[in-house]
């Protein structure tokens, strides 16, 4: 059986990830000692970026 990597389910931060990574790869190139450092960063500022998002949707259903 051969692997696909479309059957995986990734989380949003994986998907949007991926799709920076494939879209940068010069960048990932130039940088690849620094590839797993890069990913952790980019997770974790998406993870905050969605906190972020829900505590100001939280904030403007409290203000309606």
């Amino acid at each position: 059986m051969m692997y696909d990597p479309e059957d995986i389910e990734l989380c949003d931060e994986e998907k949007s990830y991926h799709e920076w990574f494939a879209n940068n790869l010069h960048y990932i190139q130039q940088n690849k000692n620094h590839v797993s450092v890069m990913k952790k960063l980019y997770m974790a500022g998406f993870a905050a970026g969605f906190v972020h998002k829900q505590k100001l949707s939280a904030q403007e259903h409290l203000q309606k």
